[in-house]
């Protein structure tokens, strides 16, 4: 099934009666006595973007692998407010995630003021709050865009190329913009996209080589950031390990840690 697209809960409606259904906990594994196994790359995108811009105080954040980095980002970006990252409230840390996401989406004043919901010249007044905190991830920006209007292309960290056509089309501003937008994305959201797919050939080639043709799990599927696979409930340490081990060591190169949550049971 396209569990991409699987909604977590949905209401349903039978006759008159309304039943909150968990729709997820309704995939199991199709292997009789196997569960299912997500492995999930924690902030990955957000990883490849720190090591990227070279951003001393984003990496130093992005190391403390067992903390939240969007409470640490907003406990560094406010540290006028907030002495430690447990007195940062709900709504720094969602601001300071969004504004992550602005960055890396290249969002706009008027749609970062929805999502943070307040008005567009707050936004912007925010944002530049942000980078100035954060002012390699400004620079690295400018560069990406730059390089990118000489070029007429991006790099990912392994050197797959995407063209950009609209880069410079002064004649249409909209498509210009979109191109410079795209730029930054598609550096990071590549990289990440490469990384994973490295994890992919390393946990086969793990599979084969320490299981033969008895391996305790299969890989069914990628979603984004995430791998699913059917496990043997009995042999799930052995499994975890190998899956952990090749995704967290995907891109050995970069200036921070990668790191893979698990969840298993039903999906």
């Amino acid at each position: 099934p396209n569990l991409q697209c699987l909604q977590k809960r949905k209401v349903l409606k039978f006759d008159d009666i309304l039943v909150d259904v968990a729709l997820r906990k309704c995939i199991v594994a199709a292997t009789p006595g196997r569960v299912i196994l997500s492995a999930d790359f924690k902030h990955i995108e957000f990883r490849v973007m720190s090591h990227l811009a070279e951003d001393a105080a984003m990496q130093s954040i992005m190391k403390q692998v067992d903390s939240d980095p969007f409470k640490l980002l907003a406990c560094q970006w406010k540290s006028d407010e907030f002495k430690t990252p447990d007195e940062v409230t709900p709504q720094a840390r969602e601001h300071a995630k969004m504004l992550c996401y602005a960055l890396l989406y290249g969002m706009g004043e008027n749609r970062l003021a929805a999502e943070l919901k307040i008005k567009p010249f707050e936004a912007a007044a925010t944002r530049r709050d942000f980078l100035d905190r954060f002012p390699s991830m400004a620079m690295w920006i400018d560069r990406e865009v730059k390089s990118c209007t000489e070029n007429r292309h991006v790099q990912t960290l392994n050197g797959r190329i995407r063209w950009m056509d609209d880069i410079r089309n002064e004649e249409d501003s909209g498509a210009l913009a979109a191109d410079q937008r795209a730029a930054v994305n598609s550096v990071c959201q590549g990289s990440a996209a490469d990384m994973m797919k490295f994890a992919m050939i390393g946990i086969d080639r793990r599979l084969k080589r320490d299981f033969g043709d008895k391996p305790p799990c299969a890989c069914l599927l990628q979603i984004h950031d995430e791998l699913l696979f059917e496990v043997d409930p009995g042999r799930m340490r052995e499994a975890v390990v190998a899956i952990q081990e090749e995704m967290e060591n995907a891109w050995p190169g970069l200036a921070v840690p990668l790191k893979v949550t698990f969840k298993a049971g039903g999906y």
